[in-house]
């Protein structure tokens, strides 16, 4: 490696410190003002033999476009995007009209994917499948990569693998792995044979691709730096593609009163009407509380009084058509209140014993607020008791929603924030929302920002021995490809494992997350798949960077609680661009400093000798 200097992206020193722009903490994306002079200073930055890997013959058009693009589309309005209806022409009608591929492709255009999959061939069976999403996957063949292809197709996601040649897919892949080469299990897989250096090739096998996971290694023989400037073209080929489709928010109204004149009911984009919502107060319980539900300028107006003699309650419900929310993470209303407490109910079932799900939520007197509510925030509750183990809510089956004002939280607890008497909110909106996915998600290591702190030989002894020796620069170098990434303008997750083994853990085990680069320990390759799988389908993984590792406790961990595992992480804090040199190389064996100076003596007597003897002659 040169020693001159060269350009990267320094991680935040604290992990734990953050000051999150507006734009980065609100939208899920970088600020425009951040990416764009990040952008403008990398390209800067680099010297002219660096630029030529990752500069203009690279990331040219990525970073200084595609950055502020998708930092603008993100912090823009959230777009309300209607759900299409999946068609119900059975397999043979749509393989007699326009053939298996054909009606298949078309389908998957109809759900928004920009365009038919990656792959060429399809399944031939007569079952049409219907994938999560298309996958390239990179460094398919590796120890990780065959292990992360298995777990993808085993979550129903279409799995392009580039590949070296087909002799290679099919050893890997089918002999050694038992797997099948199209329908295979839930999935569906495909290999592409090509080469990270290959951009015709590259924008060819990206087409209708949804996201792209790397798991590359250097090839025998390559080095690191080699496999950096391959993963610079593919991610700005992947960004150029994916241009204009940037991960953004995505609702879908279920009940949008925005715009609509009074006496209009309110008619929201499903077809339901503002009549459709019925008074449900204490009244059925001998209580005395009344509310009405009505259309005023552009918003519906739940209010009225609620008394706590003989029940406390107030709610409006309303029956939906046949909603399948299942693609969505969560509900989300824009409301303006008087500083209550209140709660959203859903039903996924309107027969008896019925679970009801409720979500509280609090707003500001006199003020819009935006309300966020995950779908794992809404709780079983029967009799106003939370069913602690009850089942989840059923998304893909929603039948009522309502909106409640309550003397009580759950379980007999009261609403501290309540008081008896008139209330109003007013409710511009009910939508379902998605938040964005990563778009690239980079296997990298644990231990590349240490190795970047060790700035010494002697620091670089103190550490754990990956970074001691950091053979080939491995370690700089996974870290100048994280940080092309951060920069490309793609929603991106980076997965650090730590230490991968081969080993099968069968004492209880929990899989751990951390930022800052500062855990140490193993986790096999088999458990890293499962969680960079596990990464691509999680929105709390957007913009993030972290290391994985497992650790032995008493209670294993729960294999389905992903969202619980990824919660506590925290997007990447963009910083300044600077140069810097590279770290020297590590010593094998410290030096011993009486016999440097001996031998320092001796050279110099060697020296007086030689140049007597030269005086002599």
């Amino acid at each position: 490696m040169a020693a001159s200097s060269w350009c990267c992206t320094l991680p935040a020193a604290s992990v734990q410190t953050y000051s999150l722009r507006r734009s980065l903490a609100d939208c899920g994306a970088p600020s425009a003002s951040c990416a764009g002079s990040s952008s403008a200073l990398f390209l800067r930055s680099f010297s002219n033999k660096r630029s030529e890997y990752f500069g203009g013959q690279v990331l040219k058009k990525s970073v200084s476009a595609g950055v502020s693009s998708a930092a603008k589309q993100a912090c823009r309005k959230p777009v309300r995007l209607v759900a299409q209806a999946v068609t119900d022409r059975t397999s043979s009608e749509v393989a007699e009209k326009k053939g298996v591929f054909g009606g298949f492709f078309d389908w998957l255009k109809n759900l928004g994917t920009g365009g038919a999959p990656a792959s060429e061939t399809a399944s031939t069976q007569d079952d049409m499948f219907t994938p999560k999403a298309s996958i390239l996957v990179v460094g398919a063949t590796g120890k990780l990569g065959r292990l992360l292809v298995k777990e993808l197709l085993d979550r129903s996601y279409e799995v392009i693998a580039l590949v070296a040649s087909e002799e290679r897919a099919e050893e890997v892949f089918v002999k050694e792995g038992g797997m099948t080469m199209g329908r295979s299990g839930n999935g569906l897989l495909t290999a592409k044979v090509g080469t990270l250096d290959d951009v015709e090739s590259l924008k060819e096998t990206l087409k209708g691709v949804d996201a792209v996971v790397s798991a590359a290694g250097s090839r025998r023989g390559g080095s690191e730096e080699e496999l950096t400037r391959g993963l610079a073209q593919l991610m700005r080929t992947f960004a150029d593609l994916s241009e204009g489709r940037e991960a953004q928010l995505r609702e879908q109204a279920i009940f949008d009163f925005r715009g609509a004149p009074a006496g209009d009911n309110g008619a929201p984009q499903n077809g339901a009407a503002l009549e459709d919502w019925t008074r449900l107060d204490d009244v059925i319980m001998g209580g005395i509380s009344d509310s009405s539900f009505k259309q005023e300028g552009g918003r519906a107006i739940f209010q009225g009084t609620v008394r706590v003699e003989g029940g406390g309650f107030a709610s409006h419900r309303a029956a939906l058509p046949k909603t399948d929310l299942s693609g969505f993470d969560g509900i989300s209303l824009r409301v303006k209140g008087d500083g209550k407490r209140y709660k959203l109910n859903m039903k996924s079932t309107v027969e008896a014993p019925e679970f009801t799900y409720q979500a509280s939520f609090d707003t500001v007197r006199g003020q819009w607020v935006d309300v966020s509510i995950p779908f794992d925030r809404f709780r079983p509750v029967v009799r106003a008791r939370v069913v602690e183990d009850g089942p989840k809510l059923d998304t893909s089956d929603i039948k009522t929603i309502s909106v409640v004002l309550s003397r009580f939280e759950y379980d007999g607890f009261p609403n501290y924030v309540f008081t008896p008497g008139p209330f109003r909110l007013e409710i511009e909106h009910i939508s379902a929302y998605k938040k964005p996915r990563p778009q690239f998600v980079l296997v990298s290591s644990a231990a590349v920002e240490r190795s970047n702190r060790a700035r010494t030989p002697e620091q670089r002894d103190r550490s754990i021995p990956i970074v001691k020796l950091n053979p080939g620069d491995i370690l700089t170098w996974k870290l100048v490809s994280e940080d092309i990434l951060k920069a490309s303008g793609l929603a991106y997750a980076i997965v650090r494992p730590c230490g991968l083994t081969e080993e099968d853990q069968d004492t209880p085990f929990e899989l751990e997350v951390a930022q800052g680069d500062a855990i140490t320990g193993k986790v096999s390759r088999a458990e890293a798949a499962r969680v960079v799988a596990a990464t691509l389908d999680s929105a709390d993984t957007v913009y993030t960077t972290f290391e994985v590792r497992r650790d032995a406790l008493t209670k294993g961990f729960d294999t389905t609680d992903w969202v619980g595992l990824f919660r506590r992480l925290r997007p990447d804090v963009l910083p300044g661009i600077v140069a810097f040199t590279p770290p020297p190389k590590p010593t094998e064996d410290k030096e011993d400093p009486d016999a440097k100076k001996a031998a320092e003596v001796a050279k110099a007597l060697k020296q007086q000798v030689e140049g007597a003897k030269a005086a002599v002659s």
